[in-house]
């Protein structure tokens, strides 16, 4: 009887492993790893294997397993497995590197790193950049300002975190900063009107009116129907105390643009200027 009942307790035990998907035989590894249990877990991820042949991430498992136990040799093969299967696999590239590095192949593991860090750099950038928005939202300005320049010093063609630290030098007072940045930005985009109109606006506020007006001028030569560009200038105009000049701009923005809150503010100013 105990014989009968141990045999089909085995049955249910084989009947529910044998369907098992890939991913879950994985996940059965993953505890075991949790637990430091590697030659249990091992077994698992190779069965996921066994049902799923092209899954990476039991390849990358096994390899984790197996550098654990000491088996570099066979850690090697299963990371090389999974980035076969995924080439952007990024955790594989590092895990295959910190094994080199365990085997004291450090040229190895200098590439693996390296191609770890290149994949990973998009991400890492954008966490940097959206960190830094929520940074400067919180008014954590020196905070925000840290996490841009850690985004231009991984990418430093990254338009965004030169306006968006631009803007938040500006709000700190720094106004020089604030045009250094929007300068770079220029640069990588010279044709871009809402640059210098960034631009031209610290160069206002720094009193440096004669480089507002250049830039107000260069927005307009791209863009001659740019009511923003003839509002702006005409701002400056008025602070510089070239009043007639400035109602002529801002005339000509009212004649092209159909933002009512720009129409609203332009009209209030024309009426001070009567």
């Amino acid at each position: 009887m105990v014989v009968i009942i141990l045999t089909l307790t085995a049955m249910l035990i084989a009947s529910s492993c044998e369907g098992l998907s890939g991913a879950e035989y994985n996940i059965r590894g993953l505890q075991f790893m949790q637990n430091g249990q590697y030659e249990e877990a091992a077994s698992e991820f190779s069965e996921a294997i066994k049902k799923d042949p092209d899954y990476p991430f039991a390849y990358n498992n096994r390899g984790l397993a197996y550098k654990e136990m000491g088996k570099y040799d066979q850690a090697i093969l299963d990371f090389s497995e999974a980035i076969n299967r995924q080439p952007f696999f990024a955790e594989a590239y590092y895990n295959r590197g910190n094994t080199y590095a365990l085997m004291g192949k450090h040229d190895e593991a200098i590439a693996d790193y390296s191609r770890a860090i290149e994949l990973l750099r998009p991400i890492l950038t954008m966490a940097h950049h959206n960190r830094g928005l929520s940074y400067g939202s919180e008014g954590e300005l020196d905070k925000a300002i840290e996490d841009f320049s850690k985004t231009i010093q991984l990418d430093p063609k990254y338009g965004d975190a030169y306006l968006n630290r631009a803007i938040t030098f500006a709000n700190k007072g720094e106004l020089s900063k604030a045009i250094d940045d929007m300068t770079v930005l220029i640069q990588l985009y010279p044709n871009s009107v809402s640059a210098y109109l960034g631009r031209a606006s610290f160069y206002k506020d720094n009193k440096e009116y004669q480089k507002a007006l250049a830039d107000c001028n260069k927005v307009i030569e791209l863009e001659p129907n740019n009511a923003e560009g003839y509002c702006a200038r005409g701002a400056i105009l008025k602070e510089m105390g070239y009043l007639d000049k400035a109602k002529i701009d801002f005339e000509r923005c009212l004649e092209l643009t159909d933002n009512p809150e720009l129409v609203v503010k332009v009209k209030e100013i024309l009426e001070q200027l009567e």
